[in-house]
């Protein structure tokens, strides 16, 4: 007889092998990536106040217009329209820089992709091209369809002169 096992059983098991060590940590790896606290509310935020600042410097400059009852925005001169229109985008452009600053990278860019590229010039040029192409077509479709004059979005400029007018012409004028 022999000192060992029977024949009859099998070997004893092998060790497991050692498992391989992890990997090392990437730089695309999660926790490597900034934390990021904007999100909808402060896009929400910005649209408020866009609204809010539109609104009232709109209440201003009808107020201080000088007419005791304005019925048509074509009766403000375009300076007031414009200014109107550019109150709002202090909150509009404003907030998100804030958010970027206070809860994000600190930077348009990688918060927001804020950047602009040579063909993004192109694709510009491109769209306003089709924009005023469709326009046009619009016009014909319309004078083809109908008897009436076709709608014009310049209704709302004022007809008489304005500073403002004389200040935009005088500036394109060059000696």
């Amino acid at each position: 007889m022999t000192d060992g096992p029977p024949q009859f059983l099998p070997p004893p098991p092998v060790p497991a092998p050692q498992p391989p060590p992890p990997p090392e940590p990437t730089s695309s790896a999660p926790m490597d990536r900034p934390v990021i606290g904007w999100g909808m509310g402060d896009v929400l935020i910005g649209l408020l106040l866009w609204l809010v600042g539109g609104i009232i410097a709109s209440v201003i400059v009808i107020a201080t217009s000088g007419s005791s009852a304005v019925s048509d925005l074509g009766d403000l001169p375009l300076g007031a329209l414009v200014i109107s229109l550019m109150a709002g985008w202090p909150g509009f452009v404003g907030w998100p820089a804030v958010a970027s600053w206070t809860k994000g990278q600190r930077s348009l860019v990688k918060d927001f992709g804020l950047g602009i590229d040579a063909v993004d010039l192109g694709w510009g040029v491109l769209g306003g091209v089709i924009a005023l192409s469709l326009s046009v077509l619009a016009g014909i479709v319309w004078r083809l369809l109908s008897q009436d004059p076709e709608p014009s979005n310049a209704g709302f400029l004022p007809s008489r002169p304005s500073v403002f007018g004389a200040v935009v012409r005088a500036g394109r004028v060059r000696p």
